[in-house]
């Protein structure tokens, strides 16, 4: 194999050249490296930005569903306190929940999310606290709701039995209500962003299961759909 020895340098002034295209080489190397870095990270933004908008909107349509079950739970806890006031005992207590999703925020936020403009990230976060919030209150609703199931499986009431009902009753509307307000303030929110690209598909059992809670169906999307 031939080795080209390298030239020896004769002047202060041939060394600092050999040195500026070195120096130019390795700038222009870290300016391509930081050019494609730039263009992934941009790419990796905008995908997260569109999975964000679709987790956002498809929240939203999930909280239309929870507000108008929430109206429908309001009607059937009316029943329940006539009962505990010595009316007749109403049919049994249906409840369903409109699960919410926040899986592809925990899974960006610290990555892609980190790279947005700061007023973005600033409206996200503010969103998601929100979604937070939410999801506490469904937590309160789902126990408020059990303890109106518990109750609608005794055949008659004594008198504690009645005044603990009341008591049930009240709360558990206080619940729905406070719900239903942070619901629409999220779906307020939501309207502020771009729609996703793909139209918002909620799975099948969620419209069935609004539709039990409110008496337009008999069928329980529970039993069906297992």
């Amino acid at each position: 194999m031939h080795v080209h020895k390298p030239k020896p340098v004769n002047s202060f002034r041939e060394f600092l050249s050999e040195i500026g295209v070195i120096v130019v080489g390795i700038v222009i190397a870290v300016l391509l490296e930081q050019a494609v870095e730039a263009v992934n990270r941009s790419r990796e933004v905008s995908e997260a930005r569109e999975a964000l908008h679709a987790e956002i909107y498809e929240n939203a349509e999930r909280l239309k569903l929870t507000i108008e079950q929430n109206t429908c739970l309001e009607q059937q806890l009316d029943a329940y306190a006539a009962w505990a006031r010595g009316g007749a005992k109403p049919p049994p207590y249906r409840a369903f929940a409109p699960a919410l999703k926040v899986e592809v925020w925990d899974a960006i936020k610290a990555s892609a999310v980190a790279h947005m403009p700061l007023k973005e990230r600033i409206h996200l976060s503010s969103f998601y606290g929100l979604m937070n919030n939410q999801l506490k209150e469904g937590e309160a609703r789902g126990l408020a709701n059990e303890a109106i199931v518990s109750f609608g499986e005794l055949t008659a009431l004594n008198d504690d039995q009645r005044v603990l009902l009341l008591k049930a009753v009240a709360q558990a509307k206080r619940i729905a209500h406070t719900d239903s307000g942070t619901a629409s303030r999220v779906i307020d929110y939501a309207g502020e962003y771009d729609k996703p690209k793909e139209p918002v598909v909620l799975p099948k059992i969620l419209r069935p299961g609004v539709d039990w809670v409110c008496g337009r169906t008999a069928v329980d999307p529970y039993q069906s759909h297992h």
